[in-house]
């Protein structure tokens, strides 16, 4: 029996090491990275520490945007408004995580480890921010899917089931997405059919107004600001026409923006009313800028990528287009994604854009999230890095080495004692 317990004893001790090993590389380290990171402060004000090597500084928009001019947009109409916005400064901070371009693979790109391997990463990093941080708020800022544009009905099911699987929540996080070109193509490649499929599993459709805690976020189909009159870009642009509307009726009490005109007020009575602060803008395409070259942030565009120019209408919108969008919405803050990089720029010294990264492996090394801290006044935001995945291959291999050299010195205790048992009997 002994000599059993001896054989048997490094096998137990072996199994047991494996099962800490992966418990530590694919579940513990993402709470040991992402504890690091906390929600920003807003009451604090403009200078903001770093939250560890986890968290890129941290941005507050306070008043008008940052960077705004004395003659800056009219975003809060302080002398009509006053008791309006009085009222919601005192509203609780709205607290929303921002997550963009997952890329599910599908049947045709990537091999299966690869996918298996990445949503896992994605899926673990997603539960453990819910657990740590315990969001009101979760925004997908788009590219949900890789290969949407392209999947049978069946196939995009599918992958929109795993999606929802990877990314459950609990009924009181409000979880919304915006479309990206993944999803259901580009311009050209876009159908009805996609649209409405996307639709149907994500509850997103072209251009839309939510409201939570006296915050507004106005959520724009990227692909169909084309301009080129096309049936989907002609519905964006009558329903970007009604938000605009309906935002400057909940402002100024007029649906031109202008407070001096009483023509047309009347119309303002068809529309429900929307919190007096400016919105937020969610896209997945980035507002229109040459290059990178004036993104800031410590995950931005590689050198070799940062001085290309951008293609209008797929890498970024058009110049037209974002003018567009930035007169009749007049945000306070954009959100974008599909560069895969992070960006921080301010557009005409008025309206800054933060360009969400990846959330995946796959398009990047040190994918991350936003932490972001909303009132009706003020936005704070830190930037939370998730594992990188060579720090698992690092634990993985170190972890190994112990191993193995372990069970090295084992057997050669083993051999020692059994020559040594040897030599006593003779």
């Amino acid at each position: 029996m002994a000599g059993i317990s001896t054989f048997f004893k490094p096998i137990l001790w072996f199994i047991t090491c494996i099962g800490v090993v992966i418990f530590i590389c694919e579940y513990l380290v993402y709470y040991v990275v992402m504890f690091q990171c906390s929600w920003p402060d807003i009451s604090v004000g403009k200078n903001y520490k770093h939250d560890g090597q986890t968290s890129d500084s941290a941005w507050l928009f306070s008043g008008k945007p940052l960077g705004s001019s004395a003659r800056g947009p009219a975003i809060v109409n302080r002398e009509t408004r006053s008791s309006k916005h009085e009222q919601e400064q005192n509203v609780e901070d709205l607290r929303a995580i921002f997550i963009a371009d997952t890329h599910l693979l599908g049947s045709r790109l990537g091999h299966w480890f690869d996918k298996l391997r990445r949503e896992w990463q994605m899926e673990r990093g997603f539960q453990t921010s819910l657990t740590l941080f315990s969001p009101e708020a979760v925004f997908v800022l788009g590219d949900l899917t890789d290969e949407g544009q392209w999947a049978s009905d069946m196939e995009f099911e599918a992958t929109a089931k795993r999606f929802r699987k990877m990314f459950h929540h609990s009924p009181d996080v409000y979880f919304k997405v915006v479309v990206g070109n993944h999803d259901v193509g580009f311009h050209d490649f876009m159908s009805k059919r996609k649209l409405e499929r996307f639709s149907d599993a994500f509850n997103s459709s072209g251009v839309e107004v939510v409201t939570l805690k006296n915050n507004s976020f106005v959520l724009v189909n990227s692909m169909a600001f084309h301009g080129d009159g096309c049936s989907f870009c002609s519905s964006a642009q009558t329903k970007l026409r009604g938000v605009s509307e309906r935002l400057n009726c909940s402002r100024f009490g007029h649906q031109g923006g202008d407070k001096q005109k009483e023509k047309g007020k009347s119309r303002c009575s068809h529309y429900r009313s929307l919190p007096a602060a400016p919105p937020i803008l969610l896209q997945h395409f980035p507002l229109y800028r040459p290059t990178d070259e004036m993104c800031s942030g410590i995950d931005g565009t590689p050198l070799d990528e940062k001085y290309i120019p951008h293609g209008q209408r797929r890498e970024v919108l058009s110049q037209k287009a974002t003018d567009k969008l930035l007169s009749w919405i007049h945000p306070r803050l954009v959100l974008s994604a599909h560069t895969h990089h992070g960006c921080y720029i301010v557009h005409q010294n008025v309206t800054p854009e933060i360009s969400v990264p990846s959330f995946s492996w796959r398009n990047r090394k040190n994918p991350s999230l936003i932490l972001a801290s909303i009132s009706p006044t003020s936005i704070a935001i830190n930037k939370c890095f998730l594992p990188e995945e060579y720090l698992i291959l690092i634990l993985y291999a170190a972890s190994g080495v112990t191993m193995a050299t372990y069970i090295l010195y084992y057997l050669v205790c083993i051999l020692c004692r059994h020559r040594w048992r040897h030599v006593k009997e003779l």
